[in-house]
């Protein structure tokens, strides 16, 4: 019976001491609570990329509805932006308007040379410097990567990135864990 109740207890402590540990282990984990909504930045794609056939709608469509079927609110960071050729006035628009900058982003960037590939994801938003709270800047909080080859079939490289989205959402519930 006593060495029932120290197994109990060794136990109960490893769940205590997994949870305290991956907490400091996962710290990036920790930047995704409270996220409701996210703007899709595809990175422009190099030329062999091109060449297989990946476009830039593809990676957008397939990150869009896996995170809109988590109910993640999708935002066009451009949508309202002054229909014009007038650099200069969209530029003091922007400056103007800082809402857009306060949404997280979802960084994509996926280089093909030759038969290899690899595909960054990476999670960006707003943060404050400690020793200096008045400076902000955009910075990754999250980010994870494939290498890989492909045969010249463009979803080899879409199911890559598919598996980060998915790593991506399963670490935005730990943060966000379901009620």
């Amino acid at each position: 019976m006593k060495y029932k109740k120290i197994l109990l207890l060794l136990f109960f402590g490893l769940f205590v001491w997994k949870g305290i540990f991956s907490e400091i282990l996962d710290p990036d984990v920790k930047t995704l609570k409270g996220v409701d909504k996210v703007h899709i930045i595809i990175n422009r794609l190099n030329e062999d990329a091109n060449k297989i056939g990946l476009t830039e709608d593809r990676l957008k469509t397939v990150v869009e509805l896996k995170l809109r079927r988590e109910r993640i609110e999708i935002i066009d960071q451009y949508s309202d932006l002054p229909q014009t050729e007038d650099v200069v006035g969209i530029k003091k628009y922007l400056e103007e308007s800082d809402k857009w900058i306060n949404i997280p982003g979802i960084s994509i960037c996926i280089t093909v040379v030759a038969s290899a590939f690899n595909v960054d994801l990476e999670f960006l938003q707003m943060v404050k410097l400690r020793r200096a709270p008045h400076i902000s800047c955009t910075a990754t909080t999250w980010d994870a990567n494939i290498t890989g080859t492909h045969t010249n079939d463009p979803e080899f490289i879409v199911s890559a990135l598919s598996q980060l989205v998915d790593k991506f959402l399963n670490d935005f519930y730990k943060a966000n864990p379901k009620k």
